[in-house]
């Protein structure tokens, strides 16, 4: 069986380097970009290579707080909870998303559905998914920030409650009865 502080190792290696590898990936882009007559191409290239160097410099920001929460694993709060665990989720969501959608963006979708396109048109799609996907990312964080949080959603998609949710073939629950309210019952006996 793995050691976990080595599996985390891992994890950490691979989302780093998948994060270099994009980071020069766009460089390359930047210097095809440089090419006189794609100023205005040069523009958009460069605001997506910013975005992505935020995303890339604050998943190595969590560097140093995993350091210093494992200063804390001694604590009965710390083995409760993993903080380690939950201060990952970001960077394993945001590496998943990258390591997903870059491949298929530069190997597939770029081959064979925008091979005549525009390098303006090709990074304007990048910043459509990016944005889509950057929505999940802040979701799925969220979700995972902390412990009480992540049980949640997932005593949510139980299969118990995803069964109660799927009884759309229960017409009794559906149902509206009206209801009068004993004092205007009232009212109308005595009036009557």
């Amino acid at each position: 069986m793995n050691n976990p502080r080595s599996t985390i190792k891992k994890v950490f290696w691979i989302g780093y380097a998948s994060y270099a590898f994009d980071f020069v990936f766009i460089l390359r882009e930047l210097i095809v970009s440089l090419v006189p007559g794609n100023s205005g191409e040069k523009a958009y290239l460069i605001y997506y290579i910013t975005l992505n160097a935020i995303v890339i410099s604050s998943a190595f920001l969590y560097l140093p707080i995993v350091i210093s929460i494992r200063k804390f694993t001694h604590l009965a709060s710390a083995k409760l909870n993993n903080p380690q665990r939950f201060v990952l989720w970001q960077l394993v969501v945001v590496a998943a998303e990258k390591t997903i959608w870059l491949p298929f963006y530069f190997g597939f979708f770029t081959h064979y559905v925008l091979n005549d396109w525009p390098l303006l048109d090709k990074i304007y799609v990048c910043k459509v998914i990016d944005s889509a996907f950057m929505m999940v990312v802040v979701k799925l964080t969220y979700l995972g920030c902390n412990r009480r949080n992540l049980q949640t959603i997932l005593a949510a998609f139980g299969p118990k409650n995803i069964l109660k949710k799927l009884k759309f073939w229960d017409h009794r629950s559906g149902q509206v009865h009206p209801q009068v309210p004993a004092v205007v019952a009232q009212i109308y006996t005595t009036n009557a």
